[in-house]
């Protein structure tokens, strides 16, 4: 079974090779402490994946220049660190809605 940790580095690997440059964004990983008060704020405890996937990088450093598709861990979707999760989450988008942003 494939971790979340093993999936990441072949991911950022194929990124790599298709010249990417996701992984010139990537933030440093976020502590357990930062994952807790995240938790806190969001009023919801992560699962283990998710716990992993931050404990390996906080998200991407957004610079409002690189299109989305390729600052993702998949096509079109941003991998928000905590603070910019934190903030979207907040705004409270409904999901119908999200896909008009």
């Amino acid at each position: 079974m494939e971790t979340i940790t093993n999936c990441f580095k072949q991911i950022i690997a194929k990124q790599r090779d298709l010249k990417y440059p996701m992984h010139e964004m990537l933030r440093p990983p976020a502590g357990i402490e930062d994952i807790s008060a995240a938790e806190v704020q969001l009023g919801f405890k992560f699962n283990n994946e998710l716990k992993e996937l931050y404990l390996l990088a906080d998200g991407i450093e957004l610079d409002g220049i690189t299109p989305s598709g390729f600052t993702g861990l998949i096509p079109i979707h941003d991998f928000l660190n905590l603070n910019d999760a934190i903030n979207y989450y907040k705004q409270g988008i409904d999901f119908k809605e999200s896909f008009h942003n």
